[in-house]
């Protein structure tokens, strides 16, 4: 657990990081437009392989 969150928050700096340059030095749209760019097929494969669990009956 505690090596899942130091993984996680030294991704969210890598991406605070990237998102910076990209909006200082390329255009300050680009990481919004990114982040787009990366959510819907996100989405779309959750919507695709991620189902609700069966009900069980009593």
């Amino acid at each position: 657990m505690g090596s899942m969150n130091f993984f996680s928050y030294i991704f969210m700096a890598i991406g605070a990081i990237t998102g910076g340059v990209l909006y200082d030095f390329v255009s300050p749209q680009l990481p919004f437009l990114l982040m787009i760019a990366f959510v819907v097929p996100e989405f779309l494969i959750i919507l695709r392989f991620v189902h609700e669990p069966k009900k069980r009956e009593q």
